[in-house]
C-alpha cells in the first residue's frame, strides 16, 4: 500500500506543478522541459500500464505472457549448461520416490496458481482504480498546458498514442465488472478524448498522423454488445430505417417513425461508441472563423463576403473517409479489410443516430462525404456514365459500399418523411400588437391542454401552464420534472413569437431604424421559409450556449462555432434568394453571428433576447422538431439525396454488372420501405418495372420484393403493377415465382376486395395443377388458399384475436361467417372469368384429403383432424353458395339475360366443384336445384345448355349418397320428364349429362325395379336404337 501512496503523490504533485505552470501571467521560466517530460511520462506509463488492464481486468494475461517470455528467453546455451548441472548434481543421488498425494498436491498447486494470481489482482486492481480521479485531473491539467504552451512533437506524439490507447478498455470483459468500473472507464475516455482533440486542433501538422493512427486503434476497440457502445445520447425523435421487407407502418403521431425493431421511439437514451464521439470532435475542433473578404459578383457590385469556417473540417472529413474506404476495399489476401468492414457499418449506424442532435453538427458532413466515396467507387465499376470500368473491386466490399449507402439514403428519406409530418410550426402571420401587451392571468375560461403529444384525455398528472398563452402541456412532455419548477415558464410557440419580435428589435437596433417598417407596424408580419429558417438558428445557438454554461467543455464550444460556420456558408449561398425576406439584411446576419465566435458565456439568457427575464430556447420537443425541420430545409445531404438516389437508379440499368444492378435494386428497396412516395416519381417506377425482365432471377427477385412492398403500402397503386406482377407467375426462377404468390397473398389478405383477386387466383390454381410446377411452390399455393379460402374458424379468431378491442361472441361469428361468404364469392369470380373449373376442384379435393401445406410432415391423427375441419368449412361455403343462389334469385331482375345466365352458370358451376370433390356436401341442398332441370331460366340457349348440364352432373355425383328416402321424393316428381326433355332438346354434352344422370338414378340400390325413372330410360333407349337403326339402314342403302 506504500506504493499506492508513492503513486498518488506523484499523481498530485504533477497536477499542482501543471496547474501552476498555466496559471496566468505566470513567467515563462516556470516551464521546464524535463519536469513536463516526466509528467508526461508518468501519466503514459500510469494509463498504459496500470489503468487500462485494471479496467479490462486483464492485467493476469499481461503476467502469464511475461512468464512464458522469461522462459522463451533462455539461450541454448544456458539450457544446456543447466542441464549438465543437473545431471552431475543428481548422478550420486538415488532417485525420490514421488507418492500419488504428493503428486495431487503438486498438480493442485500448478493449477490453482493462476486462479490465486487474479484473485491477488483484483485487490491491486481496486487500488489503481482508486487514482482514475487523480489520472483524469492530471489529464484536464495536460490538456490545458498544450493551449497555453507549445510542446514538442514527440511528447505531443506520445501524449496523443497513450490516450487513443484508453478507447480499447473493455469493462465488460471481466467477471468482475461493476457500474463503478463502468464510470471510470468513461470519464478516463472522455478526458482522453478531449486531450487528443485538444492536439489535433492546436497542432494541424499532426493531423494526418493522428488519422493514420486511429485504423489500427479500431481493430482493438470493444466489438461485444455490453461495451461497444457506452456513450450516452438522448434522443427525442429517431427516424430509422424499416428492416422488414413486408412491414407495416405504424399510425402517424407526433414525433414519431418506424423503428428497425417496428416500435416507436420516443424520448429515451440511447448510446454510440467512444471512437465515433472522438472522430466527430476532432472534426469539429477542425472549425476556424469566417473571415471577410471583398469579391465581385456578376452585376459588377461589391459584396461582403466570408470566407468558409469549415474548409479544414471537410478536408478532415475526406481524408478520414479516404483511409477508411480504402482499408474497407483491400482484397481478401491483403488482410484488413473483413475487419474494417464492419466498423464502417458501426460507424454509419452511429452517425446516423445522433445526425439530429445539436452536439453533433458534423455527423452529417461525414455522412456525405462516406456517401460520395463509396457512390464513387459504385460507379466507377459499372459501366455507368463512360460505358466502361475504371476499376474492379471485390464483390463483397460493393456490397458493403451499396448497403451502405442504401442506409444512409433510407436514413436521409425517413427523416425528411418525418419532417412533413412532424414540422417546427410557426404562426402563420405574427401578431405584433398581441406581442406586446401581457397576457391576461384571468382569462382561465381559454385554458386546453395542447401538449404535442395529442393525449389530450391524460389529465391526471403534473401539467405546466404557459405564463403568456395559458394553454396546458404535459411535465413529461417538455422535459420539466415537479420539483424543479421554473418562475416563470412559456411554450414553444410562445417563445418562437417573442423570438421574431426579439429579433425584429435587435435589427432595428443595429440598423439604428428607429422609423423602420417594424416600428411602424400596427398589424401582422408575413414569414417568408428564410426568415423562419433564422428564427430556428437563433433558438438553436441560444440552446447550445444554454448547454456550453452547464457543460463548460471544449466539445460544446466546437459544436456552437461548427453551427456558426455553417450557418454564414449557408447565408452566402442563398445570398440572393433572401431578397425580400423580413429579415434580408444578409450583411447584418453575418455581423450578427460573428459576433458570437468567441462569446463569453457569463449571463442566465441568451445573447439575441433583449428580454432577459425568460428562456430563449425551446424544450427538449422543441430543439427535436427544430433540428428535424432544419435538417429538412438546409442539409445539404438531404440535398443530395436526389443525386444519391439516381445514382442508385443509374446503377440499376448496367447491364453489364448482375451484382451491382441486385444491389442497386435493394438498395432502391430499403429506400421506399422508409418513404413510398418515392415510387410515384416516374425515373423509379420505369426503372424498378424493367428490372422485371431482366436476365438474372436474383434481380428479378429483388425487382419483385421492392414492387410488392410498394403495393402493399400503398394498395391503390397494386393496379398499375397488376400486369408485371402476374406475369411473373410464369418467372423460370422459383425464388421469383414464390416472392410474387407471397406479395398477392398479402395483398389480398391486406384488400380483400382487390378488383383483380380474380385473375391473381386463377393463376395460382393453374400453377398449383401443374405437374412440372416445383413442390416449394405447390406448398406455397396451398398455404396461400389456407389462408384466404380454407382457414378454419381458429384461424379466423386468430386474426381477430389481435385486435385492440376484444368484440364480443356475435360479432366474432359475423367475422366468420364474413369471411366464409367472402370465400364464396371469390371462387365464383374465378369460375367466372376461368371457363375451365378442373384446377379448382384439383385444390378442394386436395384439401378434403390433407393434402395440403407440409401435409407429410404431419401425422395420421393430425392430418384426419384437418380434413374433418376443412369438411366442415367446406360444408359452410357450400351453403353461401347456395344463399347465394338465392340472392340472385331475388335481384336477377335488375341484370340482362346474358349477365343473368353467366353468374347463374358461375353459381352451379362452384356448387359443382364441390359436389365432384365431395358429394355428401351438397346433400341438404339438392332440392334447390331441380327446378332448374326445367330449362325455363330465361337466359340464352347457350346459358340454359351450361345450367341444365352443371346440374346434372351435380346429381350424378350425389346419387350414391341419397338415401331411400331421397329416392322416394325423386320418384314422385318430374325429373324424369325434365331429364328426358333435355336429352332432345340440348346439344350432345347436355344429352350426355342427362342420361347419365337418368341411369344412375334409375339404377340407384334403393330404387324399385320398375319405377318412372326405369321406364322413361327404357324409352329413351328405345327411342334413341330405333334412330340409330334407321340411320344405320339409310347408310347402307347409299
Amino acid at each position: 500500500m506504500n506504493r499506492f501512496g508513492i503513486l498518488r503523490q506523484g499523481l498530485q504533485a504533477a497536477t499542482i506543478l501543471l496547474s501552476i505552470m498555466i496559471s496566468p501571467n505566470m513567467d515563462r521560466s516556470v516551464f521546464n522541459e524535463d519536469v513536463i517530460e516526466s509528467i508526461i511520462a508518468l501519466m503514459r506509463v500510469h494509463l498504459v500500464n496500470h489503468i487500462i488492464p485494471s479496467l479490462s481486468c486483464t492485467g493476469h494475461t499481461a503476467s502469464f505472457a511475461s512468464m512464458d517470455v522469461c522462459c522463451d528467453d533462455e539461450t541454448p546455451q544456458e539450457e544446456d549448461k543447466e542441464e549438465k548441472e543437473e545431471e552431475t548434481a543428481a548422478a550420486p543421488r538415488k532417485k525420490q520416490k514421488v507418492t500419488k498425494k504428493k503428486a495431487k498436491k503438486l498438480e493442485k498447486e500448478e493449477t490453482a496458481s493462476p486462479q490465486i494470481l487474479i484473485k491477488l489482482l483484483k485487490k491491486v486492481y481496486m487500488g489503481i482504480s482508486s487514482t482514475v480521479g487523480l489520472l483524469t485531473n492530471l489529464i484536464e491539467r495536460i490538456d490545458f498546458l498544450i493551449h497555453a504552451v507549445s510542446v514538442d512533437d514527440q511528447p505531443l506524439l506520445s501524449i496523443c498514442a497513450s490516450a487513443l490507447s484508453s478507447l480499447t478498455i473493455d469493462p465488460a470483459v471481466g467477471s468482475g465488472a461493476s457500474r463503478e468500473n463502468t464510470s471510470h472507464t468513461h470519464a478516463v475516455q472522455m478526458a482522453c478524448v478531449s486531450l487528443v482533440t485538444t492536439i489535433f486542433r492546436k497542432h494541424p501538422k499532426h493531423r494526418i498522423v493522428i488519422l493514420e493512427d486511429l485504423f489500427p486503434l479500431l481493430l482493438k476497440i470493444p466489438t461485444s454488445k455490453r461495451s461497444m457502445r457506452t456513450f450516452p445520447v438522448r434522443l427525442f425523435i429517431k427516424a430509422s430505417r424499416v428492416s422488414s421487407v413486408y412491414g407495416k407502418k405504424s399510425s402517424s403521431g407526433p414525433c414519431r417513425v418506424v423503428t428497425p425493431h417496428g416500435g416507436l421511439r420516443g424520448d429515451g437514451q440511447d448510446f454510440i461508441q467512444v471512437i465515433t464521439v472522438l472522430i466527430l470532435s476532432m472534426i469539429q475542433a477542425c472549425v476556424t472563423m469566417p473571415y471577410s473578404r471583398s469579391c465581385q459578383d456578376k452585376d459588377e457590385t461589391n459584396a461582403r463576403r466570408l470566407s468558409s469556417g469549415l474548409a479544414e473540417c471537410e478536408r478532415t472529413c475526406k481524408i478520414f473517409t479516404t483511409l477508411l474506404v480504402q482499408r474497407c476495399s483491400k482484397k481478401g489476401e491483403e488482410g484488413g479489410a473483413s475487419e474494417f468492414r464492419p466498423i464502417l457499418s458501426n460507424l454509419v449506424d452511429d452517425l446516423l443516430l445522433v445526425q439530429l442532435l445539436p452536439q453533433f453538427p458534423s455527423a452529417e458532413m461525414l455522412l456525405l462525404e462516406i456517401c460520395r466515396k463509396l457512390c464513387d467507387d459504385l460507379v466507377a465499376n459499372s459501366a455507368v456514365g463512360n460505358g466502361k470500368r475504371t476499376i474492379s473491386s471485390e464483390p463483397t466490399y460493393l456490397t458493403t459500399a451499396m448497403d451502405t449507402v442504401g442506409t444512409i439514403c433510407s436514413d436521409t428519406a425517413a427523416k425528411i418523411s418525418l419532417a412533413r409530418e412532424n414540422p417546427l410550426v410557426f404562426a402563420e402571420e405574427v401578431d405584433v400588437d398581441a406581442l406586446n401587451k401581457g397576457a391576461d392571468p384571468s382569462s382561465d375560461s381559454a385554458e386546453v391542454n395542447r401538449c404535442s403529444c395529442g393525449r389530450t384525455t391524460l389529465v391526471d398528472t403534473f401539467m405546466l401552464d404557459c405564463d403568456r398563452c395559458h394553454n396546458w402541456f404535459h411535465g413529461s412532455c417538455v422535459g420539466i420534472a415537479k420539483d424543479k419548477l421554473p418562475d416563470v415558464w412559456i411554450c414553444d410557440e410562445c417563445t418562437m413569437q417573442i423570438m421574431v419580435v426579439d429579433q425584429m428589435k435587435v435589427f432595428c437596433a443595429k440598423n439604428n431604424d428607429k422609423e423602420s417598417s417594424f416600428g411602424k407596424s400596427q398589424g401582422k408580419l408575413d414569414l417568408s421559409q428564410d426568415d423562419k429558417v433564422h428564427i430556428m438558428r437563433v433558438l438553436l445557438l441560444n440552446f447550445l450556449i444554454h448547454q456550453e454554461k452547464l457543460s463548460d467543455s471544449t466539445f460544446s464550444c466546437n459544436s456552437r462555432k461548427f453551427h456558426l460556420a455553417r450557418f454564414v456558408k449557408d447565408i452566402n449561398t442563398d445570398r440572393k434568394s433572401s431578397e425580400g425576406n423580413v429579415f434580408s439584411n444578409v450583411d447584418l446576419i453575418q455581423s450578427q453571428l460573428l459576433d458570437m465566435w468567441d462569446l463569453q458565456i457569463d449571463s442566465d439568457h441568451g445573447v439575441f433576447s433583449q428580454n432577459y427575464q425568460r428562456c430563449e430556447y425551446l424544450s427538449d420537443e422543441g430543439n427535436a422538431k427544430l433540428m428535424l425541420t432544419l435538417n429538412a430545409s438546409k442539409s445539404q445531404l438531404v440535398a443530395s439525396f436526389p443525386q444519391l438516389l439516381g445514382v442508385i437508379v443509374a446503377l440499376m440499368g448496367d447491364e453489364n454488372n448482375v451484382s451491382l444492378r441486385k444491389l442497386a435494386v435493394k438498395a432502391l428497396s430499403q429506400i421506399v420501405q422508409t418513404d413510398s412516395s418515392l415510387m410515384a416519381q416516374r425515373s423509379v417506377r420505369e426503372a424498378a418495372t424493367k428490372r422485371f425482365n431482366d436476365e438474372a432471377i436474383s434481380v428479378r427477385e429483388a425487382a419483385v420484393s421492392l414492387v410488392g412492398f410498394y403495393v402493399l403500402q400503398t394498395p391503390e397503386a397494386a393496379k398499375a403493377f397488376h400486369i408485371p406482377l402476374l406475369l411473373r407467375l410464369n418467372d423460370e426462377g422459383i425464388s421469383v415465382r414464390k416472392r410474387v404468390i407471397k406479395i398477392f397473398k398479402d395483398l389480398i389478405s391486406v384488400n380483400p376486395s382487390y378488383p383483380e383477386r380474380a385473375a391473381v387466383l386463377m393463376m395460382l390454381l393453374a400453377r398449383a395443377s401443374d405437374k412440372k410446377e416445383d413442390d416449394g411452390v405447390r406448398d406455397l399455393i396451398y398455404e396461400t388458399f389456407s389462408t384466404l379460402w380454407f382457414a378454419t374458424s381458429d384461424d379466423v379468431d386468430r386474426v381477430h384475436s389481435s385486435a385492440a378491442i376484444v368484440t364480443p361472441l356475435r360479432d366474432t361469428t359475423s367475422s366468420r361467417m364474413n369471411f366464409v361468404r367472402d370465400t364464396a364469392r371469390q371462387m365464383i369470380e374465378v369460375i367466372t372469368i376461368s371457363s375451365a373449373s378442373k384446377h379448382l376442384a384439383n385444390l378442394v379435393q386436395d384439401m378434403l384429403n390433407g393434402q395440403g401445406e407440409k401435409s407429410e410432415e404431419k401425422k395420421a391423427s393430425q392430418r384426419k383432424i384437418d380434413r374433418v375441419a376443412a369438411e366442415k368449412h367446406c360444408a359452410k361455403i357450400v351453403a353461401c353458395l347456395v344463399e347465394e343462389l338465392v340472392v340472385f334469385e331475388e335481384n336477377r331482375d335488375n341484370l340482362s339475360q346474358k349477365e343473368a345466365g353467366q353468374q347463374l352458370v358461375s353459381i352451379l358451376t362452384t356448387l359443382h366443384v364441390f359436389a365432384e370433390a365431395s358429394p355428401s356436401l351438397l346433400l341438404g341442398h339438392y332440392d334447390n336445384l331441380l327446378h332448374y332441370l326445367k330449362a325455363e331460366n330465361g337466359v340464352p340457349l347457350t346459358s340454359e345448355s351450361s345450367i341444365v348440364i352443371q346440374v346434372c352432373r351435380i346429381l350424378s355425383h350425389l346419387s350414391p349418397c341419397l338415401s331411400s328416402l331421397n329416392i322416394q321424393q325423386l320418384l314422385h316428381g318430374e325429373i324424369s320428364k325434365d331429364l328426358v326433355r333435355i336429352a332432345y332438346k340440348f346439344g350432345m354434352l347436355a344429352a350426355g349429362a342427362a342420361v347419365e344422370c337418368l341411369v344412375k338414378l334409375a339404377t340407384h340400390q334403393e330404387s324399385e325395379r320398375h319405377n318412372p325413372l326405369m321406364t322413361a330410360l327404357m324409352k329413351l333407349v328405345r327411342t334413341f336404337y330405333t334412330h340409330l337403326l334407321k340411320m344405320k339402314n339409310t347408310a347402307q342403302d347409299l
